[in-house]
Formats: structure tokens, sequence, C-alpha cells
């Protein structure tokens, strides 16, 4: 994904901009989902911030992940869900983020974790 498309994406929906402060991997892993999303056409977001520190996360789960995505009412849940049933959107993530020794887990019906493999 070129970098022209990703800003014009960003440009229009600051919901998906990564949170302030992540760390050096969280920042591997939102490298990673922005571009899946963006290319799977997962980018409505519903008003919702997409992208959450794991230290800022008062959720029950998503404690010592890398990173928390959010996706109640976004498209994002897609790729994330077993609820929403896209079984081959989560599969292909995975792979990605395997690739860089990470994975995501469902927490709950609107919410993952990405953690080290």
């Amino acid at each position: 994904m070129s970098i022209s498309a990703i800003a014009e994406v960003m440009e229009f929906n600051s919901d998906l901009l990564p949170p302030e402060g992540i760390s050096p991997r969280a920042k591997q892993a939102y490298d990673v989902i922005l571009p899946f999303l963006i290319a799977h056409d997962l980018t409505f977001t519903g008003g919702c911030q997409v992208f959450h520190r794991p230290e800022d996360w008062d959720g029950d789960y998503g404690k010592g992940s890398v990173l928390v995505i959010l996706y109640e009412g976004a498209s994002a849940g897609n790729a994330f869900s077993y609820d929403r049933e896209q079984y081959p959107l989560i599969e292909a993530l995975d792979k990605e983020l395997a690739k860089i020794g990470l994975f995501s887990e469902q927490c709950t019906t609107y919410y993952s974790a990405v953690y080290e493999i």
C-alpha cells in the first residue's frame, strides 16, 4: 500500500490514527493493521477511535497486550471478531501479524488485543 493511499484515508478519518506514545512494538502492529484495513475497505469507524494503548485501556481484557483495537460499530471488526464470521479476513490478518511475531485475540464482541506470540 502506498504512503499516498494511507495519507488519503487518514486525512478523512482521524479515528484511525495511532494513539500518542505507543511503544515501538505497537507501532509495528499498527503498521501492519492499518494498511490491511485500508486494503480491505475496513476503514469505517462509526466515530470510534480504533487504536488504543493497553496502558490506557480500562476494559477487563487486553492488559499486557501490545495494542488494543476497538471496533464497536466499526468495520475493522470484520478482521478481528469471530462473531462477524469473516474468517478469511481474520486468518489473513493473523498471517500478516505472525510475520512480525504477533497475533490478535478477540477479547469481547467489540474489541480485540494484539499480543506477542
